[in-house]
């Protein structure tokens, strides 16, 4: 799938446009910066052969629960080089919800840009970002999720006509890719990016944890003894979480005289509502509301003093948290398909597993067999750890996306792929 020139050649071209003074100009259309996204567009903007550029908004008509990085922190902070314009989400009755970035469809066609990565097929601008692309002959990337459920008629009709303007399409799994290789998409053009953390921090403070800071954690939520067990669980509390089916299995657990405890990292719209329900189901004293955290190295002792994270819900970076600290993952099977692309690194067995959507008992049986009489982490947390640090950071998605620009150009224009 990747266009590769041999090293020899590869240097020498890239050793001429350094000379030359020329960069390949590459620009990211994208609504505003993701918090997980910094890494990455950082990576990118100090990679020496690219004069990388995101194109963005900054924190204003937010999407609700989405930590975002302010134009301070993403140019001061974290070193990324990015361009700001107005965002805004159209409120209107066509397209409502939809993005509009004006400016950088004028960017488009008044600057000598080499490559545009766009983002999301629900941006207006996208559509006439890609569609501007085709008319000056830039190479268009889509970097999006893609699908993550099948799409039928209407639906994928349209969605296909936007991907189709696109000339490569950086993708976050496998199974997207696959939708798309079996819908007229030409494999050579189909990259899987992944997504990736700060993942470089991630490691540091993975490896800076101790023995004794594990017990601490552990004493400090009140598990003393041999047998005591510690779930956890982060994000936004929202109704898409299902938090409910795992407060009744801890309902369960409790009664079979199991101690095991659960702490929530994050708030949301549904906090009250859920401290209100574990009172009510008389499991207030195992489920510890830790609130909104992101340092990452208390975070981080949380996850690593766990002997599982449970998600009811949907899975999406909270699988990429989890395993980056060895912490396997029990989540729901995907037969609803409402999974992120994530849920991909759940492998049965191996570094997490799958229960019955919706079915508590199953859920009880799996969160006992996983934690007695031996946590399962011990033998899944290499496997977790391994695929983050092999597959799901900035190094490993810089790469991917240089294969695609360079899949993109010419012989002439392309540069070195990072090994």
């Amino acid at each position: 799938m990747s266009v590769n020139l041999t090293q020899k050649e590869d240097q020498t071209k890239t050793d001429q446009r350094i000379t030359a003074g020329r960069k390949l100009k590459v620009i990211h259309a994208i609504w505003w910066i993701p918090h997980y996204r910094a890494s990455i567009f950082r990576q990118l903007s100090n990679n020496p052969n690219l004069d990388f550029t995101v194109v963005a908004g900054d924190d204003s008509e937010v999407l609700s629960g989405i930590h975002i990085d302010s134009a301070e922190e993403a140019g001061k902070l974290r070193g990324i080089n990015w361009r700001k314009v107005p965002s805004r989400h159209i409120k209107g009755p066509l397209f409502r919800g939809w993005e509009w970035q004006g400016e950088t469809v004028k960017i488009v066609w008044k600057e000598d840009i080499d490559v545009v990565i766009g983002f999301c097929i629900k941006s207006l601008s996208s559509w006439l970002i890609a569609i501007s692309c085709r008319l000056k002959g830039i190479p268009y990337i889509d970097w999006s999720i893609g699908i993550m459920r099948p799409e039928r008629r209407l639906k994928w009709w349209i969605r296909k006509t936007y991907l189709k303007l696109a000339n490569a399409h950086l993708l976050y799994g496998s199974w997207a890719r696959d939708w798309y290789a079996s819908h007229g998409f030409k494999k050579e053009q189909l990259f899987i990016v992944h997504n990736s953390l700060n993942h470089a921090e991630q490691v540091r403070i993975r490896e800076s944890i101790t023995a004794d800071d594990i017990k601490q954690v552990r004493e400090k939520f009140g598990l003393i003894g041999p047998q005591d067990r510690l779930l956890f669980h982060s994000g936004r509390l929202e109704l898409k979480k299902n938090l409910p089916l795992l407060f009744d299995a801890l309902k369960e657990l409790k009664n079979a005289g199991r101690m095991i405890k659960l702490v929530i990292i994050g708030g949301g719209s549904e906090e009250q509502r859920l401290r209100n329900m574990v009172k009510e189901k008389g499991i207030d004293d195992r489920v510890i509301f830790y609130g909104v955290c992101y340092d990452e190295a208390e975070v981080g002792k949380i996850i690593s003093a766990s002997d599982l994270c449970v998600v009811p819900g949907v899975t999406g970076l909270i699988a990429m948290h989890s395993f980056v600290f060895g912490t396997p993952i029990l989540t729901r099977d995907n037969s609803a398909w409402l999974h992120g692309p994530e849920v991909e690194i759940v492998i049965e067995g191996k570094t997490g597993r799958f229960f019955r959507d919706g079915d508590l008992n199953d859920l009880v049986t799996k969160m006992q067999e996983m934690l007695y009489p031996v946590p399962w982490k011990e033998k899944m947390a290499e496997a977790c750890k391994n695929i983050i640090d092999t597959q799901y950071t900035p190094e490993y998605q810089e790469r991917i996306i240089i294969e695609a620009i360079n899949y993109c150009l010419p012989p002439r224009k392309r540069i070195l792929v990072p090994q």
